[in-house]
């Protein structure tokens, strides 16, 4: 299995893609920590996972504080003894789009204190166990509302080409130790937006039309694997890299 004697941190992983690549690595005998700041999601999640005899931990983390990002660091360590492979997925997400002059300067600082801040300290925290090791894979969840600049998510798109900025930096700092660090852009059909599209049902047969694939991606079958894949000793020679897991053409 391709995971086997590997742990994974995984930020916000008690549900929706963060919980697909957990069971992505869980599934090839991978370790998981499941950092996650909704305890009831993050326990019912540890639950599903341990029933099926896979080995996982969740951790309450909000990501945004440091010391929560170090004690799951700490448990990480105590649990499983090793690092090898981050997933910084964790966001809050903007719910209001909005120009730059009508964007609060609250939801800004939420979205780059959930985002960008919450995954630099935990490369920050993470990165001298991988490097120690000579080993390690980061994953940093991207955006294609920053890598586009879509209209109305200043807040959210700037925080996330923030993500792909550092996670080009690390790849370049940390290369020379065997760690390689990637972003994706995932367009992925999350049960938020499965209840947009049923409300909405027009206007998602117009964005799927916009998609080479003409459909948004399943969380298992269609982003899932390609951060497996990142997060795995497959894509050794891949790094500083961001994958467009989007059904469409975008750089």
């Amino acid at each position: 299995m391709r995971f086997s004697n590997r742990t994974a941190i995984i930020t916000g992983a008690g549900g929706g893609l963060g919980k697909a690549y957990a069971k992505a690595i869980l599934s090839e005998g991978g370790n998981v920590v499941i950092a996650e700041f909704d305890d009831v999601k993050g326990k019912s999640t540890e639950k599903e996972f341990k029933e099926n005899g896979w080995n996982v931990l969740f951790v309450h983390c909000d990501v945004s504080k440091e010391e929560d990002v170090i004690n799951t660091v700490n448990k990480t360590l105590e649990t499983f003894g090793n690092i090898d492979i981050l997933i910084n997925n964790a966001q809050c997400t903007n719910d209001v789009h909005a120009t730059v002059e009508n964007t609060s300067i609250e939801m800004v600082k939420r979205c780059w204190e959930t985002g960008f801040l919450g995954a630099f300290m935990f490369e920050k925290y993470c990165l001298p166990h991988m490097k120690k090791n000579q080993y390690g894979r980061i994953v940093n969840i991207a955006s294609a509302t920053g890598a586009l600049g879509q209209e109305g998510f200043s807040a959210y798109g700037s925080n996330k080409e923030a993500m792909r900025g550092l996670t080009r930096i690390t790849a370049v700092e940390y290369g020379a130790y065997g760690i390689t660090c990637n972003s994706i852009t995932p367009n992925a059909f999350t049960e938020p937006a499965q209840i947009w599209a049923e409300a909405n049902p027009e206007q998602y047969k117009a964005i799927c039309s916009t998609l080479i694939l003409k459909r948004m991606g399943d969380l298992d079958k269609d982003i899932a694997p390609i951060v497996a894949f990142l997060a795995s000793e497959d894509s050794r020679y891949v790094t500083a890299q961001t994958i467009g897991a989007d059904g469409m053409i975008r750089y």
